[in-house]
């Protein structure tokens, strides 16, 4: 509320009248100096008040309240009606009252050749103890304020008090109503952000460069005290409640700390703190905190949605069972490769970890907050493809969905875009795959609109890509695109030692899976047979065969070696279909090296040794 004090009658008399052409409650009261201030303190333990006063009332409000006061100003036209009468007349007059008063009185006097003496007082009892100065300098009539009343009634002196009119009041009035608005502004903002401060579900608290508490949410009351309804904990130290924060550390260095873990009434609770600087210098924290258990039921909530809508990678380098020195090399190989953002093309035979690979780069990248998008370009037909991939608008074709449909590109936006048997993929579409890749964006089906893309795109394919592109099938410009890092996966028969360390894998794996407890154990035909098995379906298919030892395993003594895969009819079947078997011997081996060759990218080394002939047989034979 807004109230005026006025220190003598006349002055309430102004301000009543005033108040009324308002139309708005401002109260007034008659006080002048301490009766004015007892007035004053009354008021404002009711409420917010504003205050607006005069003189040496006005100082003493402001000198002893918490409240805002506006003081009235004394015009220049106020001092002009009093002090016209004594122009050219030689008289000597007092001026007494407040510095508010003296000054402007001073500097009218002197402009006008007044002839004046002036005494300023600080306070109420300073004003008797003048008395004896103004009769030594034969003053015999006082100019002032209510103040100066007082002197001159007790003293039988002539007096002249200066009053403030109707402008003065209504100016200060308008201040007061304006300061008001911007109060009321203030608070609603105020009102506004501790609404959100206390809504958020995170404990959030403010210390000062001691580490005393300063503000706190009441999320943070419920989590550090037992029974909030009956404690504050404003100006108590932080570590009393927090005895391991690290915040008295970040004040000193400076600098935030994030993911820090404390506990909390026997609770692990998640600590993110940072310096409150103001001109260079700490001058105390704010720190947010939740408990851990809430994070975890975050994390799994958004793992759950991202598995429901298939964007989320699971396996990482940790899953890979591996003993082989140049499996290893390949998952360095791959680590190397999570740190840049540039595609890569993963070669490797159906079954030897294409995709295990691409989610474990995924999930060590910087995008591994982002989704992992995964597509089997052999899956669908061409048309299918790429609305699968591009996506479409409303009514952009018969059976269309109605809202149109997001495509994978754009749904792997931030994160990765797998891409499995790329050899695969309409030779139309991989123009079109060209395009996002260059320009970084994508215009779904029936749509006039381009849609900005940022995807990292990991391709797989299950054999060398040179000769499809040698045969047309396969663009080499979006080839060089794909394989900005080339990643080559070998197969099971060259992971030497990996053979039994992953077979008893997925022993434990199916066990598990189906609740038996039954142990496999291989006779030395057994091992025999897997040794020699060339295992063409690589890790998928030793992974089938484990499998089937559990479920025999589970029916008593069986013979495994019987119901293993006849090695020779595999291979047989294998090369019929790579090499075929009709034509001379020298045929049939010129087809083997040209295909072992296209498999090894032209490499001279590594083909010979498949072969197991020395380099320059090799390159005799190609001759």
């Amino acid at each position: 509320m807004i109230v005026f004090i006025a220190p003598y009658q006349g002055l309430k008399k102004i301000a009543d009248e005033v108040i009324r052409d308002y139309g708005f409650p401002v109260k007034s009261c008659l006080g002048n100096l301490s009766d004015g201030l007892a007035i004053a303190r009354t008021l404002e333990e009711q409420g917010r008040t504003l205050f607006i006063s005069r003189g040496g009332t006005a100082q003493l409000l402001r000198e002893n309240l918490s409240s805002q006061v506006i003081g009235i100003r004394i015009s220049f036209l106020d001092l002009l009606e009093v002090f016209k009468e004594f122009i050219g007349t030689g008289r000597k007059i007092g001026v007494v009252g407040f510095p508010s008063l003296v000054e402007p009185s001073r500097a009218i006097c002197r402009t006008l050749s007044i002839n004046a003496a002036f005494y300023e007082v600080k306070n109420e009892n300073e004003v008797f103890s003048k008395i004896d100065q103004i009769r030594k300098d034969g003053i015999d009539f006082i100019v002032g304020d209510v103040i100066s009343v007082k002197i001159a009634e007790k003293y039988k002196i002539d007096f002249h008090l200066i009053e403030s009119g109707p402008d003065s009041v209504r100016e200060g009035i308008e201040k007061a109503l304006a300061i008001q608005s911007n109060i009321k502004m203030e608070l609603e903002k105020l009102g506004k952000i501790r609404a959100i401060f206390n809504t958020v579900k995170d404990g959030i608290l403010s210390v000062d460069a001691e580490g005393r508490i300063e503000q706190y949410n009441a999320q943070a009351l419920d989590y550090l005290i037992i029974n909030r309804e009956s404690e504050s904990i404003k100006g108590e130290s932080i570590l009393s409640f927090i005895p391991e924060s690290d915040i008295a550390n970040v004040i000193r260095v400076q600098k935030e700390s994030y993911g820090r873990v404390f506990p909390v009434k026997g609770q692990d609770y998640a600590f993110y703190t940072s310096p409150i600087m103001i001109e260079g210098r700490a001058v105390g924290a704010v720190t947010v905190f939740q408990p851990v258990k809430e994070l975890q039921k975050i994390e799994n909530r958004v793992r759950r949605q991202l598995h429901q809508k298939g964007l989320y990678a699971k396996y990482t380098f940790d899953d890979f069972i591996v003993k082989a020195q140049v499996m290893k090399t390949c998952i360095e190989t791959g680590r190397r490769y999570s740190l840049t953002g540039s595609n890569i093309l993963i070669i490797g035979a159906t079954g030897t970890g294409k995709e295990l690979m691409a989610q474990s780069i995924h999930n060590s990248s910087g995008v591994k907050d982002g989704p992992f998008v995964a597509l089997n370009c052999g899956a669908l037909p061409p048309q299918l493809m790429e609305s699968e991939l591009f996506g479409y608008v409303e009514g952009a074709f018969t059976g269309a969905l109605k809202g149109g449909k997001t495509g994978l590109i754009e749904l792997a936006h931030n994160g990765t875009l797998f891409l499995d048997e790329i050899n695969s993929l309409n030779v139309d579409l991989q123009s079109r795959l060209l395009r996002v890749i260059q320009e970084r964006e994508i215009m779904k089906i029936g749509d006039n609109k381009v849609v900005p893309v940022s995807v990292r795109i990991i391709s797989a394919a299950n054999a060398s890509l040179k000769k499809e592109i040698k045969e047309g099938r396969f663009r080499e410009d979006l080839y060089y695109r794909l394989n900005v890092l080339d990643l080559k996966l070998p197969p099971l028969k060259e992971r030497e030692g990996d053979l039994f360390l992953l077979f008893n894998h997925f022993l434990k794996k199916y066990s598990r899976a189906y609740s038996l407890n039954t142990e496999v154990v291989l006779n030395e035909a057994c091992r025999t047979l897997m040794k020699n098995h060339t295992w063409p379906g690589n890790i998928r298919e030793l992974e089938n065969w484990a499998e089937k030892c559990v479920a025999l395993g589970s029916m008593g003594e069986v013979s495994l070696e019987e119901h293993f895969p006849e090695i020779e009819e595999v291979e047989g079947e294998a090369h019929s279909e790579s090499t075929g078997s009709s034509g001379t011997l020298a045929e049939i081996e010129a087809r083997i090296i040209e295909k072992i060759l296209l498999e090894e990218d032209g490499n001279i080394s590594r083909t010979a040794a498949r072969l197991g002939i020395d380099r320059n047989t090799l390159k005799r034979k190609i001759r």
